[in-house]
């Protein structure tokens, strides 16, 4: 008896995750700690090395942060270039809200650190199949190192067709 109730209950809670997963399938995912100083500096860019193997659709390219609560900007302003399998780069200057208005923190919170996930592309094609490297470089002007960033992320999710 004890042994079906097991298998109930993990039946259940796998059920349960697949419905939760509102979001597609994750094709990337790469965390990198900026160091255990907490501090990240100009001269220290974050490569991301993305394998792009199916282009059939469209895809959600998000940079994931973390920082701890004594990150004392509003935001967080950062370069992001792509280069493509051919060798073609493009620089984006991305601009990720940390905080709102009120000063508190956007996304989600855990003790003292705070999770916030920016989109980069809701529809991301891939022209050709390939390594894409991401480079993300801190851009806060005049100030080097920028201080309580933790990590960084890059997430590649596959977007369900509607």
């Amino acid at each position: 008896m004890k042994q079906w109730i097991n298998i109930f209950l993990t039946a259940a809670l796998i059920a349960i995750g697949l419905v939760a997963c509102d979001g597609g399938r994750v094709l990337y995912s790469e965390y990198i700690s900026v160091g255990e100083e907490y501090e990240w500096a100009t001269d220290e860019p974050i490569r991301f090395d993305v394998e792009v193997t199916e282009n059939k659709h469209a895809y959600e390219l998000a940079l994931a942060v973390r920082v701890g609560t004594g990150y004392p900007y509003d935001k967080l302003l950062l370069h992001v270039t792509e280069q493509s399998p051919s060798g073609e780069s493009v620089r984006r200057d991305v601009e990720v809200p940390i905080r709102n208005a009120q000063g508190e923190f956007y996304g989600e919170k855990g003790f003292d650190l705070i999770d916030i996930e920016y989109i980069l592309d809701a529809s991301k094609e891939f022209p050709v199949f390939g390594r894409y490297s991401y480079t993300v470089e801190p851009a806060m002007p005049e100030i080097d190192p920028v201080v309580y960033v933790v990590e960084l992320g890059m997430i590649l999710r596959d977007v369900p067709v509607k």
